[in-house]
């Protein structure tokens, strides 16, 4: 992502064709190919999007167009399709290691459980899952109104963001904390379940889940200090994950383009670390949701405030992943 930003209104939105991201040969991701010219700024090694700080948008407000709304409407559809196929295997092929989640999950989130170990555990055995149902529906995922893409382009960066995509997920839950109770908070605008899930999930979990209230993030009896090996890291991974729920309530809209700006966001690890043309499609995406707030706020200093506040806070999430899995007493 850029330093300084070109949001103005004749910046167009979306890559042409000739910004086209595809390698020469348009199959398997060549890191080579994908990254073009590497950056000398010695402090990207430290950062995956080289940002000295996030500048407030000053896009004036324009209406949001038909296109932009139908590109919205496709991110939410991919949720809605990803969430189904991947419940529906885990249902019908991994029954024994969902039902070992859910009651892991009901245990930590009734506070009978005071420790993510287990719940980890479970979301390490099911991630070969999530990347195969990914693998299904591969760049369709990602709607043609960003650009072209290389073959595999979505799976390579959902392989590379996974953990904190998990962190994520964590915020969308705990959001939805003013529900009436764990069963809504769990079920209610996470993605739009098919009559077949609904029903399977309806039936082993409704009963159960419905005797606890919904919880928030700090209710949680494992994360009650010290459950990590530094205070100044819990303190960071709370204040996240509690700031990112509060941003995330209630727009699921807003909740697919962030779940997908997170996906690009990729680990140290990753072959497009310092991608200049990854930092151009989250810049791309940054400039939609800065768009559809304004649209939806009416005001343009809230709206651009909002996604100021959700893209430097989805940016800590790497962070808040290598809390959680290894900085955890007791994992």
């Amino acid at each position: 992502l850029a330093h300084h930003l070109d949001l103005s209104p004749a910046h167009h939105l979306y890559f042409t064709d000739t910004e086209d991201l595809s390698g020469e040969d348009g199959d398997e991701v060549n890191a080579a190919q994908f990254d073009g010219e590497q950056s000398k700024d010695p402090q990207e090694e430290t950062r995956a999007f080289p940002v000295a700080k996030f500048k407030r948008f000053k896009v004036p407000y324009l209406e949001f167009t038909l296109e932009e709304d139908f590109l919205m409407s496709q991110l939410t559809e991919s949720r809605n399709l990803l969430g189904n196929e991947q419940l529906e295997f885990l249902i019908c092929n991994r029954q024994k290691d969902l039902m070992n989640g859910m009651n892991a999950w009901t245990n930590l989130i009734s506070n009978r459980a005071t420790s993510w170990k287990e719940c980890i555990s479970y979301m390490d055995k099911i991630m070969d899952v999530s990347l195969k149902t990914v693998n299904i529906f591969g760049d369709s995922l990602l709607p043609p109104g960003f650009g072209k893409f290389p073959n595999k382009f979505v799976l390579k960066l959902f392989e590379n963001s996974i953990n904190h995509l998990i962190q994520f997920e964590l915020c969308v839950f705990f959001s939805k904390s003013h529900k009436a109770n764990a069963y809504n908070q769990d079920m209610d605008d996470t993605f739009v379940m098919s009559d077949f899930n609904k029903h399977w999930i309806e039936s082993k979990l409704k009963d159960k889940m419905q005797q606890y209230p919904a919880v928030r993030v700090q209710d949680l009896a494992a994360f009650q200090s010290p459950w990590c090996a530094s205070f100044q890291d819990e303190q960071f991974y709370l204040e996240t994950v509690q700031q990112l729920s509060e941003l995330l309530r209630g727009d699921v809209r807003v909740v697919s383009l962030a779940a997908l700006m997170t996906a690009v966001i990729q680990s140290p690890s990753s072959p497009f670390y310092k991608s200049k043309n990854l930092q151009r499609l989250f810049k791309s995406m940054g400039t939609l949701l800065n768009r559809y707030l304004v649209d939806t706020t009416k005001d343009a200093r809230k709206g651009s405030e909002e996604c100021e506040n959700i893209i430097s806070l989805i940016m800590k999430l790497p962070r808040c992943s290598d809390i959680f899995k290894n900085k955890s007493l007791d994992y």
